[in-house]
């Protein structure tokens, strides 16, 4: 048997995390955060650790010996029913926990300390919230938090003037923007939105209704798909059946109406374009409008890499409507502020996840029924959801009248660039779409060529 000490977080490791914090100040800067006092068993731990982080909280630094005892006597003075002589012991025996040798040994083992003890405590909450009903999506969002304690609690930032010779290797390796960013596959397009959406951006197509968002959408995966990335596809407001009808009339350039008579083309087509080697995998995933949240995303997400080590590049959700809040206690008011309050928290919550596993986002989002008499639609055709125009990093519009909308075949549509912060903005391009076919091109005539290939 081997004679290394056994790690179980006991009393005399919760002692020497307490010393630790006494003895070193820079462990007190690097973990204050994450060293709550109710993960500590003791009552007297408890309080010395209280007492500490109140002492850093006022002073921003550590008490000295003779400070912390000074204020151990006030809590004694303030609080004459506690045992005193039990205070004055487990001070001694925390003074003589941790010797010098034996710090980084403690550092090592205070994040894992702390991640235990608030998953104990996640999971024992979780079970009085699952014996009381209580709403599923609020144990998940306990426990995940609880496992993500102190995730990348060391990093500091990055030095502007220190990390210079790093950013510009980088540079000329290409890691920039334009280069991450995710083709939309139309090249004219592309050129306006610098390459495309680059992670962990997130990006908002916004129409009125008919007119071809869920279309353009389809485009841009299959565009994510031919450069080699890939992509998750959520529907929300149809479901996974309609919606690879979509994508079979697209690259068969067939119509939606007529893929039964044409199975051949499309079984020929579909491994022509994405059977090849170096292509992007394609997941449609349904779920019932206002029943999925960012936890929802993350958890499917999370499935998909252990199941099938499937890692997506770009996520399409359709649409932002039909998300709901991670926290199902805040409810969609009848008021604009409400709705402008949960659509605000919804972007947030996908954008913070977005930066969490490093993808790009294109969130599908319908604008007000004013916006269906309107040359351009704008930002201020966002209504009461106004919030999340200010958390996207580019906003894409799609403009037709309504009586353009309604024709067959090719029809033009204006795409205007209404926001971007990595591009130029205020930008108007006319490109052609064909809600039949299911195909967005930069011209008329790349359509009929691409047909006659076939």
């Amino acid at each position: 048997m081997s004679d290394s000490p056994k790690y179980d977080f006991s009393e005399a490791i919760q002692k020497r995390i307490v010393g630790l914090l006494l003895y070193d100040a820079a462990s007190v800067v690097e973990n204050i955060e994450i060293i709550l006092p109710e993960y500590f068993e003791n009552r007297i731990l408890r309080d010395f650790v209280t007492i500490i982080r109140g002492f850093y909280s006022k002073y921003k630094r550590v008490p000295k010996w003779d400070e912390f005892i000074e204020e151990i006597n006030q809590l004694l003075e303030s609080n004459p029913k506690l045992p005193q002589n039990e205070y004055w012991k487990r001070l001694e025996e925390v003074a003589t926990a941790v010797e010098e040798d034996e710090f980084e040994y403690v550092k090592d083992k205070v994040l894992d300390f702390a991640r235990y003890q608030a998953v104990k405590q996640a999971i024992q909450e979780s079970v009085h919230l699952i014996q009381k009903k209580k709403d599923y999506s609020t144990v998940l969002t306990k426990v995940r938090d609880a496992v993500m304690i102190g995730e990348k609690h060391t990093d500091l930032g990055t030095f502007y003037y220190e990390n210079l010779e790093q950013r510009l290797r980088e540079r000329r390796a290409g890691r920039m923007r334009t280069e991450l960013a995710i083709p939309t596959g139309v090249p004219s397009l592309d050129r306006v939105l610098g390459g495309g959406l680059a992670p962990p951006e997130l990006g908002i197509i916004m129409g009125s209704m008919k007119r071809g968002k869920t279309i353009v959408a389809v485009n841009f995966v299959l565009g994510a798909a031919l450069d080699g990335r890939n992509a998750v596809h959520y529907v929300l407001e149809s479901n996974e059946e309609r919606t690879q009808v979509l994508y079979d009339a697209c690259l068969a350039k067939v119509p939606k109406n007529a893929l039964l008579e044409n199975e051949d083309l499309i079984r020929k087509q579909v491994k022509k374009v994405l059977g090849g080697p170096g292509m992007g995998r394609i997941v449609i995933k349904h779920f019932p409008p206002n029943t999925a949240s960012a936890l929802t995303i993350e958890a499917h997400l999370q499935k998909l890499r252990m199941v099938e080590g499937f890692v997506p590049n770009l996520v399409v959700i359709d649409y932002l409507g039909l998300m709901r809040p991670a926290d199902r206690q805040i409810k969609i008011e009848a008021s604009s502020g409400g709705r402008y309050y949960v659509l605000g928290t919804i972007t947030k919550e996908l954008l913070a996840l977005a930066h969490q596993y490093n993808f790009a986002i294109w969130l599908l989002h319908q604008s007000t029924r004013a916006s269906r008499t309107k040359k351009l639609v704008d930002l201020q055709h966002s209504g009461d959801s106004i919030e999340p125009m200010r958390d996207a990093d580019l906003i894409i519009t799609l403009n037709q009248t309504d009586e353009e909308a309604k024709r067959e075949g090719l029809q033009e549509m204006i795409f205007f660039v209404a926001g971007g912060r990595e591009v130029q903005d205020r930008i108007a391009l006319t490109l052609y779409i064909d809600k039949s076919l299911c195909w967005l091109t930069d011209t008329k005539e790349a359509i009929n060529e691409s047909a006659n290939t076939l």
